[in-house]
């Protein structure tokens, strides 16, 4: 996927994401995604993917890890089938952990023409 391919969802999803990382809240469920942005709950996962597939492209972490389903907690049956598509074999614990101690964030905020920045922990990307 291009940079001129990147629909406005994946735009908004993406500074959500890199917003809670700033914040050092790695959780976000489907849900307030879909509210944030307006997007139907049937594309949300598209989305997703598209972004985790162009952080792996980027040698960063799957961002997606992030979102979780409500009644469970966990990521949704098409994290872990993009993650064997991609050839990832890691426990979702320990690709949260990766996003966590990711320090590049910048390449992804660079990628996607967005700039995040969140006053109380004086980080930007």
């Amino acid at each position: 996927m291009n940079s001129k391919s990147l629909s406005t969802a994946h735009i908004a999803c993406v500074k959500i994401l890199l917003e809670c990382i700033t914040k050092k809240d790695y959780k976000i469920e489907y849900g307030k995604i879909v509210d944030e942005i307006s997007i139907s709950p049937n594309k949300i996962g598209s989305v997703l993917g598209d972004i985790s597939t162009i952080c792996h492209e980027l040698g960063l972490p799957l961002i997606s890890v992030m979102v979780v389903q409500k009644n469970t907690n966990v990521c949704g049956s098409g994290f872990f089938e993009l993650c064997e598509k991609l050839n990832i074999h890691a426990k979702c614990n320990e690709l949260l952990e990766e996003v966590k101690k990711c320090i590049h964030w910048n390449i992804l905020a660079d990628y996607f023409k967005i700039i995040v920045f969140h006053t109380h922990m004086k980080q930007s990307f």
